[in-house]
């Protein structure tokens, strides 16, 4: 076990150096106040799985797919500023449909991100709130484990629930497993990113960006 455990981290160091890198680049480009954009010519495919955790309703005409790592300062400030609008705006009103999925960039975000698929499924995405909302914290703690595991007493997980879930090698492998497939069929290399409707975009863009790409891609009446 000890074996499967430290090739599973290799795997997951090897994403991280294809996708870190590239983030870290996007990073310093967001302290000069620079914006990141990255929208494809080309229709990419849109699956919405069974096991996906969505946002909004079923039969949305427009579907957004969110790559992003609970570690990744851009990805906070997506759901901290730009996300609560969006809701508003756009999926609070049957427009839009956010389908949120992991792409950790280091191990701690993979720990919260398994934290929060243990979680009860009505407290999932409060959990991924609460991780991106306190990214300050539990990311630059001197045990980040140790700080995912008090934040996930409010999801009523004890501590023994928590080592449960981060020895569940399955739910890890699952979600490094997603990873692979962002890159190979989106090219995900960077968080956060999104797919809408077969439309690529990178980076934490403000809300005007993401309503010009939703009225070009929401169905003429």
């Amino acid at each position: 076990m000890a074996i499967r455990n430290q090739w599973i981290w290799i795997v997951l160091a090897i994403v991280v150096m294809v996708g870190g890198a590239l983030a870290w680049r996007q990073w310093q480009g967001g302290n000069r106040g620079e914006i990141s954009t990255a929208v494809a010519t080309e229709n990419l495919p849109m699956d919405v799985r069974s096991d996906d955790n969505i946002l909004g309703k079923s039969d949305a005409p427009v579907t957004i797919i969110e790559y992003a790592s609970l570690s990744c300062p851009h990805c906070a400030k997506f759901h901290t500023q730009t996300l609560p609008e969006l809701k508003k705006q756009y999926i609070d009103t049957g427009k839009v449909r956010l389908v949120y999925r992991d792409y950790p960039l280091e191990k701690y975000a993979l720990a919260a991100a398994a934290v929060a698929h243990c979680a009860p499924a009505d407290r999932y995405f409060p959990m991924i709130d609460l991780f991106f909302e306190n990214q300050g914290q539990w990311a630059h703690d001197a045990d980040p484990r140790a700080a995912i595991t008090r934040l996930a007493a409010v999801a009523g997980m004890d501590n023994a629930a928590v080592d449960a879930c981060l020895a569940d090698q399955p739910k890890i492998d699952k979600i490094l497993a997603g990873v692979q497939e962002a890159q190979a069929k989106y090219g995900v290399n960077s968080t956060p990113t999104f797919i809408i409707n077969g439309y690529k975009l990178t980076g934490a863009q403000p809300i005007e960006q993401f309503s010009q790409i939703i009225q070009s891609v929401s169905p003429k009446s």
